[in-house]
């Protein structure tokens, strides 16, 4: 708890230096020239269907159920369900955050360069990948890299996904759906995660995993039906 609090201050005050210093400050905007008159005019064409925007939120619920999920349910699945010891079966929640946390550094590096919509669509096809792994394997040791890819495949998911409304939605759409996003992510996590833990103890804890890899698959899907939608519409412009 100590180590905690004093991150949790270090934070504060970082973000308030950087406040006082004016980091957060934007630049005065430059004239448009052809090319960015071009790339607003996109940006302003964004998707405004009702469902659209319903599944841009959904999204969130799902995914971060999920992810939400996994990290809380694993160990009691290696310990119940694989008979793995205690003592061990902690490294895979472990080894699960710490992928995710590895995952977040090395895509936040390397993003600007991929971008988001391949960034997503790599993370979450890993993530299908290693809870497809997690399906089939007793192995502890796959058990381990099984959770490590899921980890490393959904650390890019959430930001990404946060990152890409702006783009896809008029500016006073995105700032709603932003947050609305962010409320479906806490709601997704808390019924999801709690969801599970009454379908684990009633029918089979072994369901975790093929849960989960149906949760990646249909995350993978609405972004793919979001994408060409947006595509779509961009392409007339």
């Amino acid at each position: 708890y100590s180590a905690v609090f004093l991150l949790q201050l270090v934070t504060i005050i970082v973000l308030a230096v950087s406040l006082v210093l004016g980091f957060w400050k934007k630049e005065d905007a430059s004239p448009l020239n052809e090319k960015d008159e071009k790339t607003t005019a996109s940006e302003n064409a964004g998707l405004f269907k009702k469902y659209e925007q319903f599944l841009t939120v959904l999204l969130f619920f799902i995914y971060t159920g999920a992810e939400s999920s996994l990290g809380l349910w694993i160990n009691s699945i290696m310990v119940e369900a694989r008979h793995i010891s205690i003592s061990v079966s902690g490294y895979s929640t472990t080894a699960f955050y710490a992928s995710i946390m590895a995952g977040r550094f090395i895509s936040g590096i390397i993003v600007n360069r991929v971008g988001n919509m391949r960034m997503l669509r790599i993370g979450l096809v890993l993530g299908a990948a290693g809870s497809f792994m997690l399906i089939f394997s007793n192995n502890y040791a796959v058990i381990i890299l099984g959770v490590s890819l899921v980890g490393l495949g959904l650390a890019p998911v959430y930001p990404c996904l946060m990152h890409i409304t702006p783009t896809r939605f008029k500016k006073s759409v995105s700032d709603k759906l932003i947050g609305y996003q962010v409320g479906a992510a806490w709601i997704g996590g808390s019924i999801l995660s709690a969801g599970m833990g009454v379908l684990l103890t009633r029918f089979s804890m072994g369901l975790l995993f093929p849960i989960t890899f149906v949760l990646i698959i249909i995350t993978f899907v609405v972004n793919e039906i979001l994408h060409r939608n947006y595509k779509a519409i961009i392409d007339k412009v």
